[in-house]
């Protein structure tokens, strides 16, 4: 079983086009891994001034969840940027 976290820098020197070249780095690695509850689990840390967890290991047990869910925090680039307000 492997464990994977990726700790995502989301500061306002992050510009959301370049927002969306980090997350499909996550997407396109998350394609190539056997994810399930007794194979490889992903999280994924934003982090700027503060850290948000926006997912555990434990909460998504396919690689189609969590490339969702990465596909959706491309689009929120602002969300992510207003979270250490």
């Amino acid at each position: 079983m492997i464990d994977m976290a990726f700790v995502l820098h989301s500061a306002g020197t992050v510009h959301p086009e370049r927002w969306h070249y980090v997350t499909q780095f996550v997407i396109e690695i998350v394609k190539r891994l056997d994810v399930g509850p007794n194979r490889t689990r992903v999280a994924v840390v934003i982090w700027s001034d503060n850290a948000h967890v926006a997912f555990t290991l434990n909460q998504f047990t396919s690689r189609q969840d969590v490339v969702q869910v990465a596909i959706l925090y491309s689009h929120y680039s602002c969300f992510l940027q207003c979270l250490d307000s």
